[in-house]
């Protein structure tokens, strides 16, 4: 995405802060994990980044056919505060309905089709 190599830096920074803690306090029964979310709607983000009139176009290249929800990022952060993820360590938790695999694609993804590059 155009004038957004700032935020890319900024999140690769966090990813090797994440991973190097895991490995660092790993040993303490310390977990460090990231959540990687990808267009959520209703944030601000997408309000500044996203036009309307670009939506519909966009829409065609997430294979859910939607973007997501704070709601499903907050149950990503509950699920790794639980105990259902005590074993998860040094990890980045995607949210992005496989978008990037997506864009690496040559064509456009049919109406009919769930799956990523399908």
């Amino acid at each position: 995405m155009p004038l957004q190599t700032h935020v890319s830096v900024a999140k690769a920074g966090v990813d090797a802060l994440s991973n190097s803690t895991s490995v660092e306090f790993g040993p303490r029964g310390v977990t460090s994990n990231v959540i990687s979310p990808g267009p959520i709607s209703g944030t601000e983000g997408m309000e500044r980044l996203g036009k309307p009139e670009q939506k519909a176009k966009s829409m065609k290249n997430v294979p859910l056919g939607r973007y997501g929800t704070v709601k499903e990022i907050a149950d990503a952060t509950v699920y790794l505060f639980s105990d259902a993820a005590n074993f998860v360590n040094g990890q980045t938790l995607v949210g992005e309905s496989c978008l990037p695999l997506r864009m690496m694609c040559s064509k456009e993804l049919p109406s009919n089709t769930r799956g990523c590059c399908s």
